[in-house]
């Protein structure tokens, strides 16, 4: 499996934080997996990335597989 595949992207620049949908999020932390669904462009990627982060900042064990 290609390393690429197992951590998630760095961004060079301060992405949009979406308050409303990472709260969304944080309500179902407990659950082992969260399928997020949406089109091509619509800052999947960029949300999972900040909700991980913000998840790790509080003690919580994350795994990334693209």
């Amino acid at each position: 499996m290609l390393i690429t595949k197992l951590l998630p992207p760095r961004y060079h620049h301060a992405p949009l934080v979406r308050a409303r949908l990472l709260e969304r999020l944080d309500s179902v932390a407990h659950e082992r997996l969260v399928p997020v669904r949406a089109p091509g462009g619509f800052g999947k990627t960029t949300l999972l990335t900040q909700w991980r982060k913000s998840l790790i900042e509080r003690g919580h064990r994350v795994a990334w597989v693209n």
